[in-house]
């Protein structure tokens, strides 16, 4: 039979007995616990730390006490335990009640009523940002489990500056397409009006040659006009808030071609099934009707012919305009998307090579795609995602 040593404690109504063995085995239980707990707390990669709350003579919080802390608190915060076990937080950190004020209060509301919290702190001691969530396991006591977002909170305030910098920028680029256009629209029209003057007075005098010197003069200036004007929509394009309500693109393609107005050879097929869409009729009709009217400009045969339609593509709907026209090779299909590029000499058709960088430009505000198929001699295919 186990012999156990034991000693008696006499009270005032009763004898307890208190037995030394399973003393000892309590003991190195809660020993074993610690231990466990403090292995786990020292891997957890968030710091915490366990803290007594410490009440004014009115009972308000007003300060609280470090009771333990784990090493992801003194990797973030710099502070070895050593330092602040034991200490008071207006110790620890000179100044927290100035810097942080929330701080005492909010732990303290914690400690009080047992509801737990989670808020962003900053400590201008330590010069870090935390995300803090504490909690209270019984009154007067909370603990406190954190990480440093000061990078976080950096790069945001970095991206809101660039933003307001870009916003910035782009009023000024607005404001300066404005004004540029109009004081240079301002002589080409007066270029426009001489030119005609002058012929208009040297009437029957003129020599064949003259009138078409005057004539090809009068192109030039238009195509500068239409070059102003088409640098002005592409700075715009995409820019202007978006609406997005139900729209039959059908209707939106069959304006676009009645404002066009094709010459009699060209034959416009258009689909029965494009879809009614939920999106900003104004940018989608600038796209269909930018396509449409580039496959007139460049058509090059007696017959014309331009289709437009859509088909479903892995659950997007892809629009078309396809024409019987000149083609493009695979070289350039990229190309002609950029600003001011044009396959075609500019004289030949007025081509500002802004068109087809606008219609890229609207059809990426509303994050879609745009792309070509086509090879020389058998027409192209240009295809957009609706959004």
């Amino acid at each position: 039979m186990k012999e156990h040593r034991c000693t008696l404690v006499r009270d005032a109504d009763r004898w307890e007995v208190l037995e030394s063995t399973e003393a000892r085995n309590v003991e190195e239980t809660l020993r074993k616990t610690e231990e466990r707990l403090r292995s786990l707390s020292d891997s957890m990669s968030e710091g915490f730390a366990y803290h007594r709350i410490l009440l004014d003579g009115i009972g308000t919080p007003c300060d609280y006490v470090f009771l333990e802390v784990n090493r992801a608190f003194e990797q973030l915060t710099g502070l070895q335990s050593q330092q602040v076990i034991g200490r008071r937080a207006t110790e620890v950190l000179p100044g927290i009640e100035k810097d942080s004020a929330d701080w005492i209060g909010r732990y303290g509301a914690v400690a009080t009523t047992g509801r737990p919290a989670r808020f962003e702190s900053q400590s201008q001691i330590l010069g870090r940002w935390f995300a803090v969530s504490a909690f209270s396991p019984h009154p007067g006591y909370f603990a406190t489990t954190f990480s440093d977002i000061t990078d976080l909170k950096r790069a945001a305030a970095e991206r809101e500056q660039l933003l307001a910098e870009l916003q910035a920028r782009n009023r000024d680029l607005d404001d300066f397409a404005y004004v540029i256009s109009h004081d240079l629209k301002a002589p080409l029209r007066a270029i426009s009006g001489l030119s005609s003057l002058i012929e208009a007075d040297l009437g029957p005098g003129m020599s064949a040659g003259g009138s078409e010197q005057l004539a090809l003069l009068r192109g030039r200036v238009r195509r500068m006009h239409e070059l102003i004007e088409g640098v002005l929509q592409y700075s715009r394009a995409g820019r202007t808030e978006a609406q997005r309500i139900e729209v039959d693109t059908r209707k939106i393609v069959l304006q676009a071609v009645e404002l066009l107005a094709p010459p009699a050879r060209f034959d416009v097929v258009v689909a029965a099934d494009l879809p009614v869409h939920r999106c900003d009729p104004v940018r989608v009709g600038q796209v269909f009707q930018n396509l449409i009217d580039n496959a007139v400009k460049y058509m090059d045969k007696p017959r014309a012919e331009i289709r437009v339609g859509c088909q479903r593509q892995g659950g997007v709907c892809a629009c078309f305009v396809a024409d019987n026209g000149p083609g493009i090779d695979r070289r350039y299909h990229e190309r002609i998307f950029k600003l001011f590029q044009t396959l075609a000499p500019k004289d030949d058709n007025d081509s500002t090579g802004i068109g087809l960088a606008i219609v890229k430009r609207l059809v990426e505000s509303w994050n879609g795609r745009i792309w070509v198929e086509s090879e020389p001699g058998q027409g192209s295919t240009f295809w957009f995602t609706l959004p």
